[in-house]
Order: C-alpha cells, then sequence, then structure tokens
C-alpha cells in the first residue's frame, strides 16, 4: 500500500514527496501534469531557505526590504528573495524521481478515511488508496472543506512588472503595502493583516 499520497505538484507537494519519499517511504503523487509551469511567484525570507539548500534556486535577491503600514516605511532588516520557479521546479522533480516518487495523471475529487487508511478518487472516478492523503493543491484545494462563515484565510501575490518610474527605491522590496492615501476617506478601512 502506498504510504503517502500527495496532492499537487506546485512547490509544497513536490518538496513534500521528494523529503517522504527520501526517508523510505512509498510517495505517490497526483497532479494533472507534474511538468506543467508554475504560474505563481513564490517569495520567502532567505535567512530560513538557506540551511535547507534552497538558496541557488533564486531568481532575484533584495536585502533592502520594506513594508509600508499606512504611515510611511518600516524597515524590516531581512533578506527577501524570489525563487526562479522553473529552477526550484527542476530540481524538485529530479529530487522526486530519483527517491522514487511516482505520480498519477489526475485531478483528485473526494477523499474517505477510516482507521486503517484514506482512499481517494479522482474526477474520473478512480480510487487510490493511501495509508495518509496530503492535500498540497493550492488555492483551490479539493479536499479541504472550509465550514460556512468560516472567517477569510491568508493569501497573497506578487507581481514581477515593468514600470516607468520606479515605485520604490531601486534595488528595494515592498512588501506588506498598506497605504490608502489614495483612498476617498469613506472607502479607507483599518488593515487586517
Amino acid at each position: 500500500m502506498t504510504d503517502v499520497l500527495v496532492v499537487g505538484s506546485g512547490p509544497a507537494g513536490l518538496a513534500l514527496a521528494a523529503h517522504l519519499s527520501e526517508t523510505g517511504l512509498r510517495v505517490v503523487g497526483l497532479s494533472p501534469d507534474p511538468h506543467a509551469p508554475w504560474p505563481n511567484t513564490y517569495g520567502v525570507w532567505v535567512d530560513e531557505i538557506s540551511p535547507l539548500g534552497y538558496a541557488p534556486y533564486l531568481a532575484h535577491v533584495w536585502s533592502d526590504t520594506v513594508a509600508d503600514l499606512g504611515g510611511g516605511r518600516v524597515a524590516l532588516n531581512r533578506t527577501y528573495g524570489r525563487f526562479d520557479n522553473a529552477a526550484l521546479q527542476k530540481h524538485l522533480l529530479s529530487r522526486c524521481e530519483q527517491a522514487g516518487v511516482t505520480w498519477l495523471t489526475g485531478t483528485a475529487a473526494r477523499a474517505e478515511h477510516s482507521a486503517v487508511g484514506s482512499s481517494l478518487h479522482t474526477t474520473d472516478g478512480r480510487p487510490h488508496s493511501a495509508r495518509l492523503i496530503v492535500d498540497s493543491s493550492g488555492h483551490t484545494a479539493k479536499l479541504v472543506t472550509r465550514p460556512p462563515g468560516t472567517p477569510a484565510f491568508q493569501t497573497a501575490f506578487g507581481v514581477v512588472g515593468r514600470f516607468s518610474a520606479p515605485p520604490v527605491a531601486p534595488g528595494q522590496m515592498l512588501l506588506m503595502d498598506f497605504q490608502d492615501d489614495f483612498l476617498s476617506p469613506t472607502e479607507r478601512h483599518t488593515p487586517t493583516f
């Protein structure tokens, strides 16, 4: 029987599948296409990933990282990086392959759990059994049920763009921008993050 079935082939899914398989567990991944390019950008604190060996997969690093909390810029005094998606994905897929992770092609529809394991059903009706199923499919997770009325959950997004005039100082990363001075007084609200 499969020990762990990992749903999703983004950074979290690939890293988890590779690591678990490297420890000797039998790991299967489920994804429509584990080799499909990642559409999102992924940023991290460099001091958190350097000990894990992921710093070589950064496309860009900012040592001048600030936040604007609506009352001016605050220096965060930490180095921030943005991953090179293609390089990181290639590295993680290689680790998965070397560790023996096998991939099923498909999309998760639902899961059933019992005391002896779990069964995942894909949208085409195929069942797959494992001792544990981990949903790493991201924002639109198919196996995570949020009760009605559940408060919002955190999400973040990054923009890679070209500007005619820089919106920040050269070489600076603006993280968490709560500026609202461009809004009318009735449109302004207290930041919740």
